[in-house]
């Protein structure tokens, strides 16, 4: 069965109209085999199964096109016909949607399409080493850091490597990036910055500072995850907000008590709010970053010295990399207050 963000829900069954939970059960797609109704067994992995119904729709459809199949999973390659780099992808991107977040799955799709244009190669038979060095003189030629360029060609990597094409693409070939730290700021640039904010803003970046969450568990923390009397912060997942854990873990956050004050005096002015800081129209806000950068800006925070991908200074312009709200694994938050 379904869940209510049209992903596949793993441990239920539908009984009688209505769902159960049933961890024993199994995913089996349904198709028709001359004239009779068939089930194939794939097991409780959601992508798999997504995988096995696509597989036999693409069946089917030969089928009623006279193409020849091999069994019940059409062999391309053993028909003599080669397999679309195109339709691969599509394919490829199709089962990875059903297990991935919206922004991985964007990702996914633009490394992909970038390296389908650049390679001009129609079948993955034909694919060689020469048309991926071609993609690589292509991808370093675009305007994006070594970082960016790394993470899309582990992307092509992992495509490559789920149609046993290993070797095209190899680990020398991405290049080396310098990792950032988590940014720390004293108590004197907190004092500065907070001293340009508006209330609004202040209460936002004082719950970063003081839960060290990740900008999206801000984004999508909601007041049921407030406990004031014990004074903890629960972080969990909204599947109907489309929101997952990174790490797919949820865990307790310890507030202190003055943060715990300032929301219980916020929570009062906006009692209808189901989000601690959603949009106007009660969304989750997707622009913390770029409002603390407005705030650097104006409180003369800037190094002066930053340009992004536009050539846009930061010493007139919300673009400075030493202001962020970018966490590395080894820590949650970047709003770190140094004694």
């Amino acid at each position: 069965m379904y869940a209510a963000n049209k992903k596949l829900r793993v441990g239920y069954a539908l009984v009688g109209g209505q769902p159960e939970a049933h961890p024993e059960a199994i995913f089996a797609p349904r198709y028709e085999d001359g004239g009779k109704r068939r089930w194939k067994k794939v097991g409780k992995d959601p992508a798999k199964a997504i995988t096995a119904l696509l597989r036999q729709e693409h069946i089917e459809r030969g089928r009623e096109m006279g193409l020849p199949t091999v069994g019940d999973t059409q062999s391309i390659t053993a028909s003599g016909d080669k397999r679309e780099i195109s339709t691969a992808i599509k394919n490829y991107l199709d089962a990875l949607e059903i297990r991935t977040k919206r922004r991985t799955l964007n990702a996914y799709t633009k490394a992909l399409a970038f390296f389908s244009d650049t390679v001009d190669v129609q079948y993955l038979e034909d694919l060689r080493r020469e048309h991926v060095l071609r993609y690589l003189a292509a991808i370093h030629l675009t305007r994006v850091s070594s970082r960016t360029i790394a993470n899309r060609l582990g992307y092509v990597q992992t495509f490559l490597h789920v149609h046993k094409l290993d070797g095209l693409l190899v680990a020398k070939d991405r290049p080396k990036y310098t990792k950032r730290a988590p940014n720390a700021y004293n108590k004197e640039f907190l004092r500065t910055l907070f001293a340009a904010c508006s209330d609004e803003q202040r209460i936002l970046f004082e719950f970063f500072l003081h839960s060290g969450c990740r900008e999206q568990e801000v984004m999508h923390a909601c007041w049921p995850d407030i406990d004031p009397a014990r004074k903890i912060l629960s972080v969990r997942e909204k599947p109907d907000l489309d929101w997952t854990l990174k790490d797919y873990e949820e865990r307790t956050i310890p507030l202190s008590s003055e943060i715990v004050a300032k929301l219980k005096a916020r929570r009062k002015s906006r009692p209808d709010d189901r989000l601690i800081f959603p949009t106007r129209d009660g969304k989750p806000d997707g622009h913390f970053l770029r409002t603390l950068k407005i705030a650097a800006l104006r409180a003369g925070l800037n190094c002066g010295h930053c340009r992004n991908k536009n050539r846009l200074s930061c010493a007139k312009h919300p673009v400075c990399k030493h202001v962020d709200l970018v966490s590395s694994k080894y820590s949650c938050g970047a709003l770190i207050e140094l004694e």
